[in-house]
């Protein structure tokens, strides 16, 4: 699989009309990205005896039905194709629930580990990367949206191991399509905030869990959540993170059924930006011609939106890679704290 891709031009429009913001060449990016995989296995798709006997499909799908579970119970309380844009990733599909037998959960659940992507140390991490983020599961903060809880897991792509003890950072906009700890014309505070952005350390199976909102859109993209591995990095004593050296960094993607489902929904609705679709989407586009790096998704309760989906992903990381990625800001100086974590 080719790795998740980078974002090409992006325009935000907010309250109000921004400038445009480069994101890089992109001729320049698929030439790096067809360079790499050259030299690199560019899916997990060789991992597949090893996991098989190694039980990695087995134990990554109960982490997640447990966590399908516990996040149900929280939030109650208070493929006919081979194109990925043709392919229904969501679990709900198969019509079953919270009583559906164990086993038939478990094997959708599975499903991921065969669909890993392998992101690329390219120029990802686009114009709105800030360093210095807070390690944290829960980034919600005071953002209204559909919750998003995020599984992700890491592989070493050449010993098709899990990657233990390496800060996995997420990050994506709001609802509204506005990023968090970036200064933009329409309200300079906004360099001070941290919402929908932190890291997590990877457990023994190389798995992390985030807790977000899911993200809107902007002029030029469709909706994504950008994800970066850092190897070797230390928490501060604050629990913050800075490192300006990744392994990789990439984007992982929705159904466009799903994209639409939520976009009707406020305050999605309110956002004024021309709403780019799956198909339209350049970066998207070039990395689905030989890959799938859609999460796959399950509605915690398809009566309430409100109660928010479970997704979950699978990737491999070249742990011989390293750069130097673009900083945009620090949290360090703009001294930000979090605004409060909701549940």
């Amino acid at each position: 699989m080719t790795s998740c891709f980078a974002t090409l031009i992006l325009s935000l429009l907010a309250v109000a009309t921004l400038p445009a913001l480069a994101h890089g060449d992109l001729k320049q990016e698929l030439a790096d990205r067809a360079a790499f995989a050259q030299f690199n296995k560019m899916s997990l798709s060789h991992c597949a005896d090893k996991m098989t006997a190694d039980r990695i499909h087995e134990k990554a799908a109960r982490r997640r039905v447990s966590l399908f579970q516990d996040i149900h119970k929280r939030r109650l309380e208070d493929r006919a194709t081979n194109n990925p844009l043709d392919i229904d990733h969501s679990a709900n599909n198969l019509g079953f629930s919270l009583k559906t037998p164990e086993p038939i959960i478990l094997e959708e659940f599975s499903a991921v580990g065969r669909n890993g992507c392998v992101i690329a140390p390219e120029s990802t991490e686009g114009p709105f990367y800030v360093e210095g983020e807070y390690v944290r599961p829960t980034l919600r903060e005071d953002q209204t949206g559909v919750p998003l809880y995020i599984d992700l897991q890491v592989f070493d792509s050449s010993t098709c191991k899990p990657v233990t003890d390496i800060f996995v950072e997420l990050w994506n906009c709001n609802a509204t399509g506005v990023y968090g700890g970036i200064e933009f014309d329409w309200d300079p505070s906004n360099v001070r905030r941290t919402w929908l952005r932190g890291l997590q350390e990877t457990k023994q199976d190389g798995s992390v869990s985030f807790s977000t909102i899911f993200p809107g859109h902007y002029e030029g993209r469709t909706s994504h959540v950008h994800v970066m591995t850092h190897v070797n990095a230390t928490a501060l004593p604050n629990g913050t993170v800075y490192d300006d050296m990744a392994t990789h960094a990439g984007q992982f993607f929705f159904d466009q059924n799903l994209i639409d489902t939520i976009e009707a929904l406020y305050p999605y609705n309110e956002n004024k930006a021309p709403l780019l679709r799956n198909a339209n989407d350049s970066f998207l586009l070039s990395e689905a011609y030989t890959s799938d790096p859609f999460f796959q998704w399950a509605w915690l309760d398809s009566e309430f939106k409100s109660v928010g989906l479970l997704a979950w992903i699978a990737f491999g990381i070249n742990m011989t890679e390293r750069r130097e990625i673009h900083v945009a800001e620090t949290l360090l100086a703009r001294g930000a704290q979090p605004t409060g974590v909701v549940m």
